[in-house]
Parts: structure tokens; C-alpha cells; sequence
């Protein structure tokens, strides 16, 4: 893999902690601690020429404004063509993400959201909060046109019980018919959709488990968090663990299932490459930080956009990073 930095974007005031892109991969959200969404063109970051040592600075086409506090989750619902967010107020936003109007916006019975997923498969929207809680959520009603002034009512659907602390991250294997989450304990919980009171399986793996993601297909999972390692997991039938070393605490980590590999970020802002149970490769000083980093891929996994908090240039402290992803074989 080689990666190229193709743009710097700046717009943003304070910290951004989620991203994420449309169903075109044609534009990325990114969202954070000021309360505010900016909307980005990739095509922006596509005009010669793509890279160098000095990548342009670009500048959000769109802001969307709404939320009063921290927002602090951000899907894409591509078969409605609706952006989703969750802040620290409990309250779950839909937009227009062409135009940025506000559709609706949703209390919740969480204290503050820490999670959204979206099971496209089912339209189901998983929510975490701070209350160690899972609720999914669903549309009644036939007409699912919608807009401000005819927005279908979102019921409570399940919730989902056993973890004691804030959800970091959701996940559904729709394979398994699987709800699998974790956050700030040593636990990653899975539950049978049907059966939200009990989960059918409590796997242990460290003190704080930041992120993880899963390849349904195979049954497999990644997480990291506090300690040194990466812990992958075959839950198909008798989970069996493997841990691989790491030079520092796990951030993020993520599948790319369009190269079927797995992409890891420390809190270093170094990158680890891994197929087949083991890291084939280690990435460092590529993103211009050496903190904890907050990525994104496209579905290609040619684009990926992380938000780079660095206070070495207070011009760019609150700025997106826009890479060029080559992937080779090796």
C-alpha cells in the first residue's frame, strides 16, 4: 500500500471525531465537537495535480447546523439518500445531505449517544449511549418520502441489554443475525437480534476495547484498545482469539471489504495492514500527526479522510487530511 496526501481541509473550529461518506463516495461528512457537519467534495481533491509535498487546501461545500452540542455520531442511509447524527444530548438528526435541511430531529432516552448504525439490509438504525444501552430503531407507515414537513414517525424497536459503560462501537453480522457492540469495559457482547434482554455470548479482551470491526463472511472480528495488540476473533462457532503485538494502544480499526483486508490506527497515528491472521505491514509519519486519528474509507478503499488535531500549525489544529490509497500486492 502507498498513500498520498491530495488535500487539506479546513473549516472546522473545534475537534472532529466521526466521518463518514455518501453512497456515490463523492462526498464525505465530518462532524465534532463544534456542533456543526461540514459537507466535502472528493472531486475537489481529484484535480491536478493529486499529489506532492504541498497538497491544496480545501474548504467545505455545505454546513449543516442544528445540533446544541457535541455531535458525536454520523452515518449515511444510502437507500433513503438521508444523513444521521447523534450528539451528546441524546437527540438523533436527519438531514438533507444535498441541501442541508433539517428533516427531523429525535429524542432519545440515552443521556448522551456514543454510536449509530445502520443495518441497510432491514433499515434499522442501532443507537448506543452512554447508558451502556442499545436501541434500534425503525419507520412505521407506507409513505418513506421524506422531507421536512412529512417525516414518518421512528419508533423504538428493541433494546438491547448487558454492558454497564458508554457503546463505542455496533456492528450487525447479518449472516448470523447477530448484534455484536463494545465500549468502555473489557467485553465484547453479542446478542441473537430476537432475543435484546440477554446477550448469547460475553467475550473478554482487554481493559477498554476502543474499536473493532467484523467480516461476516467469515465470522471474524478485530479489536484494540488500551494494551499493545490487536485481538482477532473467529466467533462462528467457539470463539478462538490470536493476539498480534503493536507498538502502541489501538484506536480504530477497520475492514475494507473491497480489498478483504483489515486497516488499524494507534495512538501513534501509525498503520497496520493485516490478512490471513497476521500483520503484513506497518505505516508510520504518513499522516502528519502522532496522536489518535480519526478515519474514514470510501467503499473503494482508494479515499480515505481522517481528521488530523495537531498543534503544530494552529492555522490547520482542527483540520481533515485527504489521502490517495494505492494497494499493492505484497
Amino acid at each position: 500500500m502507498q498513500i498520498f496526501p491530495i488535500g487539506i481541509g479546513l473549516g472546522h473550529s473545534d475537534k472532529v471525531r466521526v466521518l463518514c461518506f455518501d453512497e456515490t463516495s463523492e462526498n464525505v461528512f465530518s462532524a465534532g465537537w463544534d456542533c456543526t457537519i461540514l459537507k466535502w467534495s472528493i472531486s475537489q481533491t481529484l484535480q491536478p495535480p493529486l499529489m506532492g509535498p504541498n497538497p491544496p487546501t480545501l474548504s467545505p461545500i455545505l454546513k449543516f447546523i442544528g445540533h446544541q452540542s457535541s455531535i458525536s455520531a454520523l452515518v449515511y442511509w444510502p437507500s433513503q439518500g438521508i444523513l444521521i447524527s447523534g450528539d451528546k444530548q441524546g437527540f438523533i438528526f436527519f438531514w438533507n445531505p444535498k441541501n442541508g435541511e433539517l428533516l427531523a430531529k429525535i429524542p432519545t432516552t440515552h443521556l448522551k449517544i456514543t454510536a449509530l448504525y445502520l443495518d441497510n439490509a432491514e433499515n434499522v438504525l442501532y443507537s448506543g449511549g452512554s447508558d451502556g444501552i442499545i436501541r434500534s430503531w425503525r419507520f412505521t407507515g407506507d409513505n418513506f418520502k421524506f422531507s421536512e414537513g412529512n417525516f414518518p414517525p421512528l419508533e423504538l424497536f428493541r433494546e438491547y441489554h448487558g454492558p454497564k459503560h458508554p457503546i463505542h462501537v455496533i456492528r450487525v453480522d447479518p449472516i448470523r443475525d447477530l448484534v455484536i457492540c463494545s465500549g468502555d469495559e473489557l467485553n465484547i457482547y453479542f446478542w441473537k437480534k430476537n432475543t435484546p434482554d440477554r446477550p448469547t455470548l460475553i467475550y473478554p479482551l482487554e481493559k477498554t476495547i476502543f474499536s473493532f470491526d467484523i467480516d461476516p463472511i467469515q465470522s471474524k472480528l478485530i479489536g484494540g484498545g488500551q494494551k499493545k495488540k490487536l485481538n482477532l476473533i473467529d466467533y462462528s462457532s467457539h470463539p478462538q482469539e490470536l493476539s498480534l503485538i503493536t507498538k502502541a494502544p489501538i484506536s480504530h480499526v477497520l475492514y475494507i471489504p473491497s480489498h478483504q483486508s483489515w486497516i488499524a490506527f494507534d495512538f501513534n497515528a501509525s498503520l497496520y495492514i493485516l490478512q490471513d491472521n497476521a500483520i503484513t505491514s506497518i505505516m508510520e509519519d504518513k499522516f502528519f500527526s502522532n496522536s489518535m486519528i480519526f478515519p474514514v474509507f470510501d467503499s473503494t478503499g482508494e479515499i480515505l479522510v481522517l481528521s488530523s488535531n495537531t498543534d503544530e500549525n494552529k492555522d490547520e489544529k482542527f483540520s481533515l487530511r485527504f489521502f490517495w490509497v494505492k494497494w499493492e500486492k505484497w
